[in-house]
């Protein structure tokens, strides 16, 4: 089962399970059939058949939830697609991100004029790219939306940005937007990590940003950045115009080694890092 993902307007819950199938649980309103809270509902969103690797996006304000899902499993037609429906699993829309990679699928980002409602809204995805044909390397892709409803086709549906890897089986780590109006006047960042082979040309995982403030672009605006691996999931801390005071963190998701050490550290595990959201060190 995913992490649990609650809606506090609604009171439901949205949980993923193993067959690739999103549950609804109420909390505050009846379930199909008259079912009385707390409770279960019959009505689930089904997705391609592969598992369900992490939580969905849920947006209160709009009624909609996000369901990523890498095909991980699937023969040759898995995808990695995200659906999108209504809370009560009802108006699923799919779009699709290249074929599937090899490895697990986890959450996206939106960009910040999604949720301020000035400029242009956009979802980044961790998609794939097929250099060689098989499975994807993962990718930056983009879709748009029309009013709150996610495109799946056309110039503003699922749009590749740039591949992020060079080999197969490389996860993306969970991606991250954050809006720092302290850095050269206010900039929209995603960070995103790969467990190994970055397109820079090494073989290790390693961690990156991207100034999306502009929309959809390849411009990396830090790293990257080795880590043994890749990274967990990445948690931003502070938007401050003091120096060093605007910052992310993450664990490696393999230990450090003589190549890459965490603070001198070459054995026994691996790193908790910090880096700045600014200069990236």
């Amino acid at each position: 089962m995913t992490s649990p993902v609650l809606d506090l307007f609604t009171g439901r819950i949205f949980i993923g399970d193993g067959a690739g199938v999103e549950h609804l649980v109420r909390t505050t309103d009846n379930c199909t059939g008259a079912v009385a809270p707390p409770c279960v509902d019959s009505t689930t969103l089904t997705l391609q058949g592969a598992a369900l690797d992490d939580g969905p996006l849920v947006d209160g304000s709009t009624g909609k939830v996000f369901v990523f899902q890498g095909g991980t499993g699937l023969g040759a037609g898995g995808m990695v697609e995200v659906v999108q429906a209504n809370e009560d699993f009802t108006g699923a829309v799919t779009a699709t991100f290249g074929p599937k990679k090899g490895t697990g699928e986890y959450i996206g980002a939106f960009n910040n004029a999604y949720f301020t409602g000035s400029g242009t809204p956009l979802l980044y995805v961790c998609g794939s790219d097929v250099p060689g044909g098989g499975n994807g390397v993962a990718a930056l892709w983009v879709t748009g939306f029309t009013g709150s409803a996610m495109n799946t086709t056309g110039v503003t549906g699922p749009t590749e940005v740039l591949a992020l890897s060079a080999g197969n089986n490389s996860p993306c780590s969970p991606l991250t937007e954050f809006f720092n109006p302290n850095i050269g006047g206010g900039t929209d960042i995603l960070f995103v990590s790969v467990g190994a082979q970055c397109t820079s040309g090494d073989t290790n995982g390693c961690i990156r940003s991207f100034d999306i403030t502009s929309g959809p672009t390849s411009l990396i605006r830090s790293g990257p950045i080795d880590e043994p691996s890749g990274t967990s999931g990445i948690v931003v801390d502070n938007a401050s115009a003091s120096a060093g005071a605007s910052s992310i963190y993450f664990s490696t998701q393999g230990n450090a080694t003589s190549g890459l050490s965490c603070g001198g550290v070459t054995t026994g595990g691996g790193c908790g890092i910090k880096l700045t959201q600014g200069a990236f060190q």
